[in-house]
């Protein structure tokens, strides 16, 4: 069900998602003008992990394992990983506005918007 209310949003004429990669990625990409990834630091995820806290019933260990899996973002080597998510934006290049933001406080971003009319 979420993945076709997803789908059903994208061919809107107007629209803004916020999510993960994965099948939302799948989904709403090939309908976008524009794509924003910010990669904040750990600390800054960590601390809204903490604060989210256990979900679904999971247990200590559960919520551990979590933590440990997210911190070990950057060194994994997978597609849920920098690298793979890295990979997978340069397959959107030909969006007429990128912004990606890497290592930086969401707070510290100053954007200049620059939009190039002619791809979209």
């Amino acid at each position: 069900m979420p993945r076709q209310k997803a789908a059903d949003l994208a061919a809107t004429q107007r629209w803004v998602i916020e999510g993960v990669y994965g099948w939302l990625a799948e989904v709403a990409v090939p309908r976008a003008t524009a794509f924003m990834w910010l990669d904040v630091p750990w600390d800054v995820y960590r601390e809204g992990l903490l604060a989210r806290g256990r979900r679904c019933g999971g247990t200590e260990a559960d919520f551990a394992e979590l933590l440990r899996w997210a911190e070990a973002y950057r060194d994994r080597q997978t597609p849920k990983s920098l690298k793979g998510h890295q990979s997978t934006t340069i397959r959107w290049n030909p969006l007429p506005l990128m912004i990606c933001a890497f290592g930086v406080h969401p707070r510290s971003l100053k954007f200049s918007l620059v939009i190039d009319t002619d791809r979209m």
